[in-house]
């Protein structure tokens, strides 16, 4: 795929690689863009909105974002679709401009971590696992459910992004996230957002906490950690 050509798709929310997006597509515009990504078998862009909305006129979206693959297609009479996609590999965004069907392409360059900065990062990462258990516990207990089956994925790399996806912090702590090219980097900060939020859940009576999807199909996004 050309370099300038990658479909883009802002949306309210960060995806992170190997994460799972489902989505409704129900705007002209972006049933154009998914019949071109289907017919190409191409990926599209997913690049967080910082600045209007999903709907509405000309959004101001972030630079950083993640490739996403279909995986699946459910369509509707009316051209209505639902989908599901996985985070692929990150980008940056070079520049963008608008087809004459309405959504953005744009130029990208690849971002990725630094492959040293797993090595020292084994330390933290052991200290990441128990506070997500422990922070995960008393999330759902606060939520009124229970714990789903999991397992982590064994990559330092991999477990920074699935505790990524999980955490309940804001759009903006996890562009932090996403945008960070060093492992060690990131599991520090996922270390602080978990004691910090960890605090704030013990200090909550049990069922006072709305959360969203992600920790309640914990299996769904470990599972996509398969490399095969």
């Amino acid at each position: 795929m050309p370099p300038d050509a990658v479909p883009l798709f802002p949306l309210q929310c960060v995806l992170f690689p190997r994460m799972p997006l489902p989505m409704h597509i129900f705007e002209d515009r972006y049933k154009l863009m998914i019949n071109r990504c289907l017919r190409n078998r191409e990926p599209f862009g997913v690049l967080a909105i910082r600045e209007g909305s999903e709907t509405g006129p000309d959004s101001v979206t972030e630079r950083v974002g993640t490739l996403a693959a279909i995986r699946a297609v459910k369509r509707h009479s009316d051209g209505r679709m639902n989908l599901l996609a996985v985070g692929d590999e990150r980008f940056q965004l070079v520049d963008a401009r608008k087809t004459r069907g309405g959504y953005l392409v744009g130029r990208t360059q690849p971002i990725e971590d630094d492959p040293g900065s797993c090595i020292l990062s084994g330390p933290v990462s052991g200290e990441v696992r128990a506070l997500f258990s422990d922070y995960l516990s008393a999330l759902v207990d606060r939520a009124g459910f229970q714990i789903p089956d999991y397992e982590l994925p064994d990559s330092q790399e991999d477990l920074s992004f699935v505790v990524a996806a999980v955490l309940q912090s804001s759009q903006q702590e996890q562009q932090m996230l996403l945008e960070m090219t060093d492992t060690l980097d990131r599991l520090m900060f996922e270390k602080e957002i978990l004691e910090r939020d960890l605090a704030a859940l013990l200090a909550r009576p049990a069922h006072r906490v709305a959360i969203a999807a992600y920790p309640l199909k914990l299996n769904e996004i470990t599972s996509g950690f398969s490399r095969n």
